[in-house]
């Protein structure tokens, strides 16, 4: 079993009773765009990707399982209609997007980031004025059925 690291910059930020802490969130869709976002209140660059405070990231609590069982959460955000554009969601293009959940210390992104949950995009569906994103852990892919069974007699009676 591999313990979890956190990088010693950021592992200072935590032994410290006032923290300044906050999320992000990176999309990598399957066409290779690559959409960030932070829930503080200014843009951050981390490792060369920009983090856009505008859209108002909010992240409440994250549960995870031990075990397989799946991390599923749900995103709810507000949307205007350029980031979740409905053709692109209709046209399943955000469909099995990678993501990434974060946290850093706002005070000093140059600490680095410690992953909370990873996996992909799952269903996206657009309601008036906001979009719900359904994220999926990795476990997700030991559920899925591989090949197909035979066996000596013919499947098809």
């Amino acid at each position: 079993m591999t313990a979890k690291t956190i990088p010693s910059g950021l592992q200072t930020a935590y032994n410290t009773e006032a923290t300044t802490l906050a999320h992000t969130i990176k999309f990598t869709r399957t066409d290779g765009q690559v959409y960030a976002y932070t829930s503080a209140s200014a843009d951050v660059t981390i490792a060369s990707v920009t983090y856009d405070a505008g859209q108002g990231l909010d992240v409440g609590a994250i549960v995870s399982t031990a075990g397989l069982s799946v991390d599923n959460l749900e995103l709810t955000t507000l949307d205007d209609g350029t980031l979740f554009k409905p053709a692109e969601v209709l046209g399943r293009v955000w469909a099995n997007a990678a993501f990434i959940i974060s946290r850093y210390d706002w005070s000093n992104a140059a600490a680095g980031q410690e992953p909370l949950l990873a996996g992909t995009v799952g269903n996206v569906v657009l309601r008036q004025g906001s979009v719900v994103v359904e994220l999926r852990g990795l476990q997700q892919y030991l559920q899925q059925p591989i090949g197909s069974i035979t066996s000596k007699t013919c499947r098809a009676r």
